[in-house]
């Protein structure tokens, strides 16, 4: 009998793990890798096979994170080995993203090399699809840099040595993947810039001129790092962003006194005037947890008034505030809205752009109902 027994929960632990393993199948390389480690010294074919599993386990972990994030097709990588001539290439199974690579001799090149071409070619892929070159560098410099800093020190090191600082003697890389740190620190590189960039790539643009698509995106940037390293207590930095190419708007809710007085009725006014001009994406953002039932009071408002319209994100995550020129660390909360009926891929209609102009030009002439910061 007891040894039924036994079986029966051997069972029912291999169940259990095969049932965690299919929900999480980055898990599964890690785990491998760990059992590869103790069987790498018997040889080089353990050993290959050991640093196979842990650049997968860690690629696809990290690309499960920031497809929880930033809303970015969580496509799986898988590591296959070229023979010693052979170049470095990306291929396609099924679902999955296959790199064929040279083993480069040492497991942090290695990985460092399958970090920086996978996230090159194929995770930020559509994320960069309408931007410049160097905006796309940058993107890509800075999120492969966060890919290896979570897994390996030694192997950031050779990062930064071999691919970061080479890259980094081009000024406008170096602004830009400054500006993504301390836009990173505040917690909007992932939960608004990559989102936000993301379905700006699944777009078609016409525009002939792409200069104003780039300069749109140094102004996202420029704005939530503006925002990012903000004084509290500062009256002048602008609050709120609108774009016409990304047919995006965020608005940050920081006024306590906005709060306090329990003034639904201004933000939630904006947000529907927003929507009404083919706006496709609101992005509510303000202090946590004192700001949170406001903010849900406000968007409760805009989800009632305009029943089409959803909530795709309710979220608290860890940011920074500034006071006296030293940062700390301050909790934040987001409510993403979207507007799934002006979810339209083609963002060439000249009358949509007029209005969402007109709607940040009336913005900026309105008196601020909100002005004391929190």
């Amino acid at each position: 009998m007891g040894e039924i027994i036994s079986a029966i929960s051997g069972f029912g632990a291999c169940f259990v793990l095969a049932v965690i393993l299919y929900l999480n199948p980055e898990k599964f390389d890690a785990w491998l890798a760990k059992l590869l480690r103790l069987l790498s010294f018997i040889g080089i074919n353990f050993k290959r096979q050991l640093v196979k599993h842990e650049i997968q386990g860690a690629i696809n972990s990290y690309v499960k994170t920031l497809s929880d994030h930033a809303d970015i097709d969580a496509v799986g990588a898988k590591i296959k080995w070229a023979g010693r001539d052979g170049d470095d290439e990306v291929r396609w199974d099924n679902d999955k993203v296959v790199l064929v690579m040279r083993d480069k001799g040492q497991q942090q090149r290695n990985y460092v090399h399958a970090a920086y071409l996978f996230t090159s070619t194929t995770l930020l892929k559509n994320v960069k699809k309408h931007l410049s070159k160097r905006q796309g560098q940058s993107l890509d410099l800075y999120t492969t840099g966060k890919i290896i800093e979570e897994h390996d020190q030694a192997a950031f090191d050779y990062f930064v040595t071999d691919i970061f600082e080479p890259l980094l003697q081009d000024e406008k890389i170096n602004d830009m993947v400054e500006a993504f740190r301390d836009i990173d620190t505040s917690g909007y590189y992932t939960n608004v810039l990559l989102r936000e960039l993301s379905y700006l790539g699944h777009k078609v643009i016409f525009s002939r001129d792409r200069t104003a698509v780039y300069e749109e995106v140094h102004n996202l940037i420029d704005f939530l790092r503006t925002f990012a390293l903000r004084e509290v207590g500062d009256m002048t930095t602008s609050d709120e962003f609108v774009g016409k190419f990304l047919r995006c708007s965020i608005k940050i809710v920081a006024m306590a006194s906005t709060r306090e007085r329990g003034n639904t009725a201004a933000p939630s006014d904006r947000i529907c005037r927003a929507f009404s001009k083919g706006i496709e994406n609101v992005y509510v953002i303000g202090p946590h947890p004192e700001g949170k039932d406001f903010m849900v009071r406000v968007c409760g408002i805009v989800m009632t008034r305009l029943d089409h319209i959803q909530a795709l994100k309710k979220k608290a995550f860890k940011g920074t505030t500034t006071k006296g020129g030293h940062s700390k660390i301050a909790d934040t909360y987001l409510i993403h809205l979207h507007n799934p009926k002006h979810q339209n891929l083609l963002t060439n209609v000249q009358n949509t752009h007029a209005e969402i102009e007109e709607f940040a030009n009336e913005l900026l002439s309105e008196d601020a109902t909100e002005a004391e910061p929190a």
